[in-house]
């Protein structure tokens, strides 16, 4: 029995396997969990400002929801797409 086919099989799937994953970006994962926060950074028309409030925010799966109290409007909540910027 010749085991040379066999090797040179074995080796091309190995080396196919490797080439697939050196090239992969990874994106960091948001940590899952519930916040509580103090104050918040708010971006608007590329203007940002600080406001201090008590605001939860929650985590899961590359997403995020908050929900606040406002004084002018009672609740305040969102949701969207959580990403790592720097």
């Amino acid at each position: 029995m010749n085991i040379k086919p066999l090797l040179v099989i074995l080796s091309a799937l190995f080396l196919s396997n490797c080439s697939e994953q050196q090239n992969e970006p990874k994106i960091p994962q948001l940590p899952d969990g519930a916040y509580l926060l103090k104050e918040v950074e708010i971006t608007e028309n590329g203007e940002v400002s600080v406001a201090r409030r008590d605001q939860i925010k929650i985590y899961s799966n590359n997403r995020y929801m908050f929900a606040f109290m406002h004084p002018e409007i009672g609740v305040d909540a969102g949701a969207g797409i959580a990403t790592w910027n720097n």
